[in-house]
């Protein structure tokens, strides 16, 4: 049938004079025959009928006159025939294989609060070792999966840290707000605000962050070096702002800095031979006693980003 329509129209075309290629166009058009829907589609479609006849005769639904149109429209799309063995899933139904999909979604969420609380914690120790490492984006991924499952002040404040340390400060800033929101009395979500915000150039808004920190953690000396480096971009002066000494020790636990002072040594050999002779051990008081290491670390405090890193443990 299809062919001779178009043979038909073939000669109506060239009598017409028009173009080979509107014939073409149109030989197209007329020649496209719809491909057949798959035997398993016929089957989804028949389960489908059989679920909505059900409804019908459970009195389920009030609009029967529609829903048994539904299925003729349905069944005449598919070419099937409601009732035909062939399309048949059963003993399943629609209804059936439905409540085996919900069950096996509740089966894998977590049971209850304390186990997706627990299994955050190793998200959030997963992200810190991420960090540690950094591997950026795979600990804000971390984080964002623990938070998924809990809402926690130290998830929001260290996928700020992550933020902050690719130079992503607008997320960072609604991270620490958010850590903040969630824990007011938390510092560090304070110190990442501010470090943020210093990120962005809103000097006086991380003044005022870093100050907040310190209400809560006044002896934290990485806090009161991040706060007189804003203060000093900001153009305020502070009686308090004067340079604080740093904790050398707990600089040298930190691998963050410990790796970046290591770099620093092979760029420089001056440096290097600061530390000769201490056989990879360096003495801590020999150290702060010397004015040129103390003057390095003051100065490598002085920087939020390194005092970000300082702070940095959970």
């Amino acid at each position: 049938m299809v062919e001779s329509s178009v043979g038909c129209i073939d000669c109506w075309l060239s009598l017409c004079g028009l173009k080979s290629s509107w014939l073409l166009i149109v030989k197209r058009k007329f020649s496209q025959v719809p491909e057949m829907p798959s035997i398993e589609q016929q089957k989804l479609a028949h389960a489908i009928c059989e679920f909505l006849n059900q409804s019908i005769q459970s009195k389920t639904i009030d609009n029967e006159e529609g829903i048994e149109v539904a299925v003729q429209v349905i069944a005449e799309s598919f070419g099937i025939t409601v009732g035909d063995p062939q399309y048949s899933i059963k003993p399943a139904s629609l209804q059936t294989i439905f409540d085996v999909f919900t069950k096996t979604q509740q089966q894998a969420k977590p049971k209850s609060g304390a186990e997706a609380k627990a299994k955050a914690e190793l998200l959030k120790q997963e992200g810190n070792k991420k960090l540690a490492s950094k591997d950026y984006d795979g600990a804000i991924k971390a984080y964002t999966d623990a938070i998924q499952l809990h809402e926690d002040a130290v998830f929001y404040a260290n996928r700020a840290a992550a933020h902050s340390q690719k130079g992503q400060h607008a997320p960072a800033v609604q991270d620490a707000k958010r850590a903040i929101e969630l824990d007011p009395g938390y510092s560090k979500a304070h110190s990442r605000l501010g470090h943020a915000l210093f990120g962005l150039g809103n000097y006086k808004e991380a003044v005022e962050a870093y100050e907040n920190g310190l209400k809560l953690e006044p002896t934290n000396q990485s806090m009161k070096q991040s706060l007189a480096a804003a203060q000093q971009k900001a153009g305020i002066v502070s009686e308090k702002a004067a340079p604080q000494t740093p904790d050398l020790a707990s600089m040298m636990a930190n691998p963050n800095l410990m790796n970046m002072a290591a770099d620093m040594m092979k760029n420089n050999p001056g440096l290097a031979n600061m530390f000769a002779g201490q056989g990879g051990a360096p003495d801590i008081g020999s150290l702060m006693n010397n004015p040129a290491i103390m003057n390095m670390a003051s100065q490598m405090m002085q920087d939020p980003q390194m005092a970000a890193m300082y702070s940095y443990s959970h």
